[in-house]
């Protein structure tokens, strides 16, 4: 808020490439990581002042914040990227590709003590970044990348307060923000491409291949998105000798205009550098509204000699809906020329409630013992089924097919906007592309109704003890349950228009027992259903139970020792348990998964999941996580450190089961539906494999200097010290599985100053 006297605080720090380790070691590279990810440089500087306008009136804060960076990421150049006549990725190994990212904010607060009891403050804050190009990773070329932008984000801030009296606090808040961001095609402004590689970006198709999940040449889509908001909310706070009583309300209001635009519509899949597959994009552009994100609440602390009870409820209101829109022709539909009228979408209500009980055992206030038991809901924003429904959004506006490119021209030589097979084209994947007609429904009781919104149950218990003055430990066991899950059934088929079928899974060491197992389970739509989707989103429980439950402990320790030390650490493990098979027996097509629900990782890839896995637990994961902190008293120099061992992530092999593959190693006893060239086919249980488990230690080391009223530290911060390459990312394309694509960057110093007075 400021204050009477005029005060400041400057942040900066930097690192850069000549202080950075090396963790490339041999095995990496004999394993077939190509070039370590690391950083090239950072700055960031940080600069804060204010005082009085008016002393004991009216005070002032401005903030300013401007940080760079770049990163060499682990994937070399593309030799061929921006010829539109080579269709290969090769690597350029003398120029690993660079990705940068640069941000600037500029803050301005105004507080105006009005009267005694009447606060007034104001924030105004404007925001500008870009991560240009980013997404770049061993699975993305630059040239496939994007410019992620923040031309503006805007905020305005308005709030008050007023105690009332010593018992009574009244306050009351509104926001205005303006966001436009948008994962944006690549532009020679940010000096990551040239004007003449900008100008051929829409002459070029994308492609992806198979054997390791590389995209490349160009990126398949963009997006423009625009979301203003306005947020307020309330509240009143009365404080007895034995109640603590709040109660308030809040609401957001606002829409998101998103525009999802491709350069070209088509994109390229092969497999071992042979075209067998295309996928076809149309643009759109879609408006959802915001009507009411609105939640009043009420909670009360009651304290009782040793016991000390807190109950809160709260009802939520989430409404959404959609404008008049209209789509107008697009090159993959010259005559598409759609209006969709308005609509309603969400229109949920919501009753919660939170509940804890602390005791004091004995009465010293040494040890306790605490319950919780509370319902929490899902987050929602205008995304998943806050947006989903829209109508453009409901629309086909992608679709693959098969495409046999008998004369490696690298052009699909059909007619491609008939969707039904011809010449090197096959069937699209669903019939509906670029008609109204939408490619999935909602049952009124997923997006409307009383209590149906995803949310979760906890239950939670702890002690918490005094060991000495100073020492303290917390030992607490937790227990979280899902519930009201969103599932897709595809009415146009049934189960029974799916053939099951068994595969054995290729030899392989690198595979849990050494693969050549048979996998069960697996299903393929009939050929005369391929292409048939009429998919409707409901709740689970209409088509039977599924279930996911957490369960965890926690250990805590947390010590202040009177020489200044401070020690802060802890352990805790959990594990998840997932039951679905009552989903898959009934609905087969939701074993199709795609990456980001087959693999915890990135670099996953999309894949047929086996029903015999619907039945999964994880093992039981752990972390552990201490931090210390002293300052010598006699030097005023400060020692701190973190150290984090944490789990590495799940990983999905998927195997590229072509139609050969599956005539000599299945049961499936046919070609696969639509003339698929092939089937991309999860060959282990989830959880089964994990990537690396990460050790890090970060150490700091810093010396305090005072002149006058100023206190400034100088501070040397070592991260990674232990100089750990523990494997964040590993191919999950069975061809070129197990080979390491990110690791830990190496071991880094970064200087940095900060001056306070």
């Amino acid at each position: 808020d400021g204050g009477n006297t005029f005060a400041n605080s400057t942040f900066v720090s930097f690192a850069g490439e000549s202080l950075a380790g090396d963790n490339f070691s041999q095995e990496l590279q004999d394993a077939g990581l190509g070039t370590p990810n690391q950083l090239l440089h950072t700055f960031d500087l940080n600069e804060s002042f204010g005082g009085p306008i008016q002393r004991d009136k009216l005070w002032f804060w401005f903030s300013t914040r401007y940080n760079d960076v770049a990163s060499e990421a682990p994937i070399f150049l593309n030799a061929n990227a921006f010829n539109v006549n080579e269709w290969l990725y090769v690597p350029d190994t003398s120029s690993p590709a660079v990705a940068k990212g640069a941000q600037s904010n500029n803050s301005v607060r105004l507080t105006w003590q009005a009267t005694p009891r009447n606060k007034f403050a104001g924030t105004f804050k404007a925001d500008k970044w870009c991560n240009c190009p980013s997404q770049i990773s061993a699975t993305r070329a630059l040239e496939a990348s994007r410019d992620r932008r923040f031309p503006r984000l805007m905020q305005q801030h308005a709030e008050w307060t007023s105690p009332v009296t010593n018992r009574l606090l009244l306050e009351a808040v509104g926001m205005m923000l303006f966001e436009r961001w948008g994962d944006m095609h690549l532009r020679a402004s940010t000096g990551s491409i040239t004007e003449a590689q900008a100008a051929i970006i829409p002459q070029l198709i994308s492609v992806t291949e198979q054997s390791n999940n590389l995209t490349y040449r160009t990126r398949v889509n963009y997006n423009n998105t625009a979301v203003p908001s306005f947020t307020y909310r309330a509240a009143a706070s009365y404080v007895t000798g034995t109640h603590a009583f709040k109660f308030g309300m809040n609401n957001t209001t606002g829409h998101l205009d998103e525009n999802q635009y491709v350069l070209n519509g088509l994109s390229y899949r092969f497999n071992n550098g042979v075209p067998n597959q295309l996928t076809m994009r149309q643009n759109f552009r879609a408006q959802t509204n915001l009507d009411q994100d609105l939640g009043f609440y009420a909670q009360d602390r009651l304290t009782l000699d040793r016991l000390t009870v807190s109950l809160a409820a709260r009802l939520d209101f989430f409404k959404t809906s959609f404008p008049d829109q209209t789509l107008g022709a697009d090159p993959l539909g010259p005559n598409r020329n759609i209006q969709f009228p308005g609509s309603d979408n969400i229109n949920w209500k919501d009753f919660t409630y939170r509940s804890g009980v602390a005791w004091d055992v004995f009465g010293t206030g040494r040890t306790a013992i605490k319950v919780g038991f509370n319902k929490y809901l899902l987050g929602q924003t205008l995304n998943a089924l806050g947006r989903d429904p829209n109508p453009v959004l409901a629309m086909v506006t992608q679709v693959n097919r098969p495409w046999n490119d008998a004369n490696r021209n690298f052009t699909p030589d059909c007619d491609i906007l008939n969707l039904e097979a011809n010449g090197e084209c096959g069937v699209v994947s669903n019939r509906n592309f670029g008609s109204p007609a939408p490619a999935a429904t909602f049952d009124p009781d997923l997006i409307t109704g009383w209590n149906n919104r995803q949310s979760n149950w906890e239950l939670s218990t702890s002690v918490a003890h005094e060991l000495t003055r100073g020492i303290g430990v917390d030992v607490g066991y937790f227990r979280r349950a899902w519930a009201n899950f969103r599932v897709t059934d595809n009415l146009a088929v049934t189960a029974a228009d799916f053939t099951e079928f068994s595969m054995t899974a290729p030899s392989d060491p690198r595979l849990p027992g050494g693969g050549g197992n048979t996998l069960t389970g697996l299903y393929n739509v009939v050929p005369a259903k391929f292409g048939q989707v009429n998919d409707y989103n409901t709740l689970s429980g209409k088509i039977g139970d599924m279930t996911e439950v957490w369960n965890g402990m926690d250990f805590a320790v947390n010590a202040r020792l009177q020489n200044g030390l401070t020690l802060q650490g802890g352990y805790s493990f959990g594990r998840t348990s997932f039951n679905d098979c009552e989903i898959v027996a009934q609905l087969p097509e939701m074993l199709t998964l795609t990456a980001a629900n087959a693999s915890g990782t990135p670099g996953g890839v999309n894949q047929l999941r086996s029903a015999a896995f619907c039945d999964r637990q994880e093992p039981w994961l752990s972390q552990f996580k201490m931090y210390g902190v002293y300052t010598v008293p006699t030097i005023d120099v400060q020692l701190s450190g973190t150290f984090r061992s944490t789990n590495g992530t799940d990983v999905a092999p998927g195997f590229v089961a072509t139609n050969a593959y599956l005539a000599a190693n299945s049961t499936l006893g046919r070609p696969l539906a639509g003339n698929r060239p092939n089937e991309v086919i999860g060959l282990i249980e989830p959880f089964a494999e994990y990537t690396d488990r990460r050790n890090e230690l970060d150490i700091r080391l810093g010396k305090v200097l005072r002149f006058g009223r100023s206190r400034s530290v100088i501070s040397l911060d070592v991260f990674n010290a232990l100089n750990s390459n523990a494997q964040i990312q590993y191919s999950q394309a069975f061809a070129s599985y197990q080979r390491p694509q990110e690791i830990l960057n190496a071991r880094l110093m970064k200087i940095s100053y900060t001056l306070d007075f």
